[in-house]
């Protein structure tokens, strides 16, 4: 008997390490597309993201409407523009990071200000990637850009940097030089790594501040230590400051990098701040049930509609309650994009989600959601709202632009719990099979 308890304790452990195995391998975007100057022969996007077999969907906005690039079953006004739309490459870099790529061949000016994207999903979780510009008709072929998809900084009350969190990734998943740094007079230093686009090319650097959080409107900023692609930027105030960097090429090439968001927290106040990084699937038809996770307690969630973002909240078929409770039944699949709200003691908090509902099949029935807490410490979007205050959260009777809902309690079964129990019940069969075997051969 003491054989048959230890043989169900392995298995049960081995369970569990594969469930925490699985949630420390959430997709993560490690690198966002930037922003460069393209000359005609070619447009390039590229984004590397780190997870459990990430896979790829690129879309690009062209005159207001989102059109997935691959698409060849629909009209797609701006392939006019576009000679060849290039098959996507897909590369492993190691480490668990892949590398996704997607190529336009001789493009036409007419393609400019469009705005191009990647959603990432692992079967159970999305993220989408910022949004990169296309500019065409560059005079030389524009210089690659790395740079952090994102800092936090986090202050002790007497307003010393303590340290800077992670950057999206973790160090072994990207270049040494790529992690920002903290000097000893509580300066941050963020650094670029780039690449010329030709051959011999002299690059010279400047770096930008945006208000906006976005690549229009950026104004440059006194360049303290030369025209480098490094900068050192004050964090020694709570908030959030956005820095984008360009680099020139002495023949030609131009490009802007992603914006980078440089967030600055208090380390012992009370934050309010939505923990939760990412929501899992659903699949239609079969209920869903997940709670949100607030650094406050007491906070009060809801659904933010922003008139400046699309908001499919409503396509879902879910409610929101209060205390972050996201439950119903999904009606159809898809991929549904919405922004989570929350009130609390210590102000605000704004992230945009995405939810994929899978097709109802044999394979997936009974893959009900109920998740509490998730891993990771970095954003799937974090949002940027300005002027808003607390009484902008409002109940679902008043949901209109600019309001937020909130609705009723339910529950449902996890997927980890359903993979839990059914291995477990399998493991303790299994046990008792071997144990009544023993028991009839005495």
């Amino acid at each position: 008997m003491k054989k048959t308890a230890f043989f169900l304790f392995c298995a049960l452990t081995l369970v569990m390490c594969a469930v925490f195995a699985h949630a420390d391998t959430l997709p993560v975007i490690t690198l966002q597309p930037q922003n460069p100057h393209f000359d005609e022969s070619y447009v390039t996007f590229t984004v590397e993201v780190a997870g459990n077999d990430p896979q790829s969907t690129w879309y690009i906005t062209y005159d207001g409407t989102e059109y997935e690039v691959y698409d060849d079953h629909h009209e797609m006004p701006w392939r006019k523009f576009v000679d060849t739309v290039v098959a996507e490459e897909v590369e492993d870099l190691g480490n668990g990071v892949r590398r996704f790529t997607m190529k336009l061949k001789t493009v036409d000016q007419g393609l400019d200000g469009s705005l191009v994207s990647c959603l990432i999903t692992d079967g159970d979780y999305t993220v989408r990637s910022d949004e990169g510009y296309v500019t065409v008709g560059a005079d030389g072929t524009p210089p690659t850009i790395k740079v952090p998809a994102k800092v936090k900084v986090y202050l002790s009350d007497n307003k010393r940097v303590e340290y800077a969190a992670s950057v999206d990734f973790t160090q072994s998943q990207i270049s040494e030089d790529l992690v920002p740094h903290i000097s000893p007079d509580g300066k941050l230093t963020l650094t670029g790594i780039v690449a010329s686009g030709e051959e011999g090319e002299q690059l010279d650097f400047v770096w930008y501040e945006t208000s906006t959080g976005a690549l229009p409107g950026i104004i440059a900023l006194p360049q303290t230590n030369g025209f480098s692609n490094s900068v050192e930027v004050d964090v020694s105030s709570v908030g959030t400051r956005y820095y984008v960097l360009m680099a020139a090429g002495s023949k030609g090439g131009l490009s802007y990098s992603s914006v980078i968001p440089v967030t600055v927290v208090e380390g012992n106040a009370q934050v309010t701040e939505i923990r939760d990084e990412y929501i899992p699937a659903g699949v239609e038809g079969t209920e869903y049930n997940f709670k949100f996770n607030c650094t406050d307690k007491d906070a009060t969630f809801g659904i933010w509609y922003d008139p400046g973002k699309a908001n499919d909240f409503d396509k879902t078929g879910l409610t929101i309650e209060k205390d972050g409770t996201l439950h119903g039944t999904p009606t159809k699949a898809g991929a549904y994009e919405f922004t989570v709200c929350v009130s609390g003691s210590a102000g605000e908090d704004y992230k945009r989600f995405v939810l994929t509902v899978n097709e109802n099949t044999s394979s997936n029935i009974g893959s009900e959601t109920e998740l509490g807490e998730t891993a990771g410490e970095t954003s799937v979007t974090d949002t940027a709202i300005g002027g808003t205050t607390a009484t902008d959260v409002t109940s679902s009777a008043e949901k209109t632009d600019g309001k937020t809902e909130e609705s009723s309690d339910n529950s449902g079964i996890s997927v980890l719990t359903l993979v839990i129990v059914g291995v477990a019940a399998a493991a303790i069969g299994a046990a008792v099979a071997i144990f009544a075997l023993k028991k009839k051969k005495k």
